[in-house]
């Protein structure tokens, strides 16, 4: 069996940067096991790789794809990087049996059906959103947390968890925080969450400070989740919404 797999660099125009994804264009005839999608997102050894596959109802006017996003360890609920990924790659392309014409494409995924719009050549993603709360870290916790990022804790000022995403939050006083992150993942891995903490995000305003990044971002963040299989994902993307695909 041969499958068309494609390497696209979201959020960014410029090749080798940005967040690369693959994109695997599985035959509407095809069925894999979860073990091999697995074996090729681990052999494709990027942060996720998506697998998309018309289902019955598709056409070149109404396009419909299943879409499943991996990482190299396990399948995850929602990808935003590899979804744009995948339809700047169905409209470049047009495989056989994956032409597309309209100008809508709805994805079905384990999180609900999800749309892209192209307009002319920018292309426009509706993504459910997650809602994090405040919430409180006990001190030992946060003590094992911040030694395993590798900043301090004096330098956390707010703390959030999304359990849709089962994300934790961490805002920070500082650019220069951010940046000096320098992650043990084995000891963040080990760290006693009360609740299934699957990424840390750690965050701050870019707009003041003395880092080279002041005052050119709204915000800077980084972002770790080695319980996924992903140590550090590349990139959360700039201006995410809307991309150039042409």
């Amino acid at each position: 069996m041969k499958l068309a797999i494609e390497i696209v660099d979201a959020f960014t125009q410029d090749p080798f940067s940005g967040n690369p994804a693959a994109v695997c264009f599985v035959p509407a005839d095809t069925q894999l096991p979860d073990n091999m999608l697995t074996a090729i997102a681990r052999e494709m050894n990027l942060s996720e790789t998506a697998f998309v596959q018309p289902l019955p109802k598709h056409t070149a006017a109404v396009p419909l794809f299943s879409l499943r996003w991996f990482t190299p360890t396990v399948e995850v609920n929602l990808c935003g990087h590899a979804t744009l990924a995948t339809a700047h790659a169905l409209l470049s392309t047009q495989h056989a049996g994956f032409e597309i014409t309209g100008d809508v494409i709805t994805f079905q995924t384990l999180s609900g059906e999800l749309y892209v719009k192209r307009h002319g050549k920018l292309l426009q993603l509706d993504f459910p959103q997650g809602t994090p709360q405040p919430t409180k870290i006990e001190a030992d916790v946060l003590h094992t947390l911040v030694e395993a990022l590798g900043i301090t804790e004096q330098a956390v000022m707010n703390t959030s968890f999304c359990a849709r995403t089962r994300k934790l939050v961490l805002e920070v006083g500082h650019v220069d925080d951010v940046l000096r992150c320098k992650p043990d993942f084995r000891k963040l891995m080990g760290v006693s969450f009360d609740t299934d903490v699957r990424g840390v995000i750690v965050t701050t305003s870019g707009l003041k400070g003395s880092s080279q990044y002041d005052g050119l971002y709204d915000f800077v963040s980084r972002y770790f989740a080695p319980w996924n299989g992903i140590d550090e994902d590349p990139v959360t993307g700039t201006k995410p919404v809307i991309s150039d695909y042409g």
